[in-house]
């Protein structure tokens, strides 16, 4: 009897690369299930038609759509499921599920997810779905011609971060730079270092820095040494009339807007990730968005949401988008 096994990468504007196999006792396994297009399924399924093919599905449940989704509900009389969540693994450190317990808190969709082996609940009221942020891990798309900018949110507690994001258009550029216990003196001098550092396309044309509390400080003293910072009062009234609270809740609708037309890409930084996906927003009295606050997030246990708040600064600056459009840059090539 001969068997062999043959590896394909599950991209939706190439479905038919699953189609033609066929044998006695086929097996079609997907890993990372929950992130497949249902066009991969329903192609594979051509497969299935052979006496003993079975098809097997693993994955953390990200997403509350799709064929993976369907098959643990609509669809479960035609599947045998199972679950297994950190505590039932024998190879999972019990310290590692209390210490997402503390960072997330017990009600989040990344504990369900990450933890529990449980699908999301509440996506409805999820600013940034889990499942949108995971789809833009590593990404492959072009880099649009843009203004590279920098997000920086400065650390207001002592458990807190300061944290420096990058932005070319629709590229997330590196994981976000986070630290603790540095003045205000010293972040600034570790941010002009890394714009003095950088070349070419890759210098910002604004840092953007939100100003309440101790950022007041360090935007004077960027101003001083020649930095093009501007000052972002997230607390203000929103650009847009009507529909937000406050800056701040706009600067996160915009980011939601970048993940949801699906052409953004971020690395793959599993902190930044869980932060993203977790703040939610409710409607107040006069019909506005208002995003759960830091202080709330606190309040609940869970903490301060610093990456993503660094990330999010980056969609005060205004830009035309171009996307489609490539550029060659010497230190990336045709992108």
């Amino acid at each position: 009897m001969e068997c062999y096994a043959v590896a394909r990468t599950a991209r939706k504007e190439k479905p038919e690369a699953f189609q033609g196999f066929h044998s006695k006792h086929m097996l079609f396994v997907v890993d990372e299930a929950s992130g497949v297009e249902d066009i991969i399924f329903e192609v594979g399924e051509g497969a299935m038609s052979t006496a003993g093919a079975k098809t097997l599905m693993t994955g953390n449940p990200t997403r509350t759509s799709g064929y993976f989704y369907n098959a643990f509900h609509e669809q479960r009389h035609l599947w045998t499921t199972m679950k297994v969540g950190c505590a039932d693994s024998g190879r999972v450190n019990p310290r590692y599920i209390e210490e997402m317990k503390e960072k997330y808190g017990e009600i989040s969709n990344v504990f369900r997810v990450r933890v529990l082996g449980e699908f999301p609940s509440g996506d409805d009221d999820s600013v940034i779905p889990l499942s949108i942020v995971e789809e833009a891990v590593d990404r492959d798309i072009k880099l649009v011609e843009g203004d590279v900018v920098w997000g920086l949110d400065v650390a207001r507690f002592g458990g807190d971060r300061t944290a420096l994001a990058k932005r070319c258009n629709n590229h997330l550029l590196g994981n976000i730079i986070s630290w603790r216990g540095k003045d205000l003196m010293q972040t600034v001098g570790m941010v002009k270092a890394m714009y003095d550092k950088a070349k070419g396309w890759e210098k910002p044309v604004e840092i953007l820095v939100d100003a309440i509390g101790m950022g007041a400080g360090v935007v004077d003293r960027m101003m001083e040494v020649g930095l093009p910072v501007r000052a972002v009062n997230v607390a203000e009234s929103p650009s847009t009339e009507g529909r937000f609270n406050r800056k701040r809740d706009e600067l996160w609708w915009e980011a939601r807007d970048w993940f949801m037309n699906r052409t953004s890409v971020i690395p793959n930084q599993e902190e930044l990730i869980y932060e993203l996906a977790m703040p939610r927003y409710q409607y107040t009295s006069a019909s506005k968005i208002k995003v759960e606050s830091k202080d709330e997030m606190r309040r609940n246990g869970i903490q301060s949401p610093d990456l993503a708040d660094a990330f999010c600064l980056t969609f005060a600056h205004t830009y035309v988008k171009s996307y489609g459009k490539s550029i060659v840059y010497p230190e990336l090539g045709v992108v």
